[in-house]
């Protein structure tokens, strides 16, 4: 059985990495919003 991949909206995205920016650690916001750590690490390096 194929598993699908979980969708972001543009401005899940952004909320994230200014999540990051203004101070937050990668691993707290993942654990938060339930996203592999490293997804945001690629958002972040776009």
């Amino acid at each position: 059985m194929a598993t699908t991949r979980p969708y972001y909206s543009t401005e899940t995205k952004t909320a994230v990495v200014a999540e990051i920016l203004s101070g937050a650690t990668v691993a707290d916001v993942a654990t938060q919003r339930r996203i592999l750590e490293r997804t945001i690490r690629k958002w972040i390096a776009k």
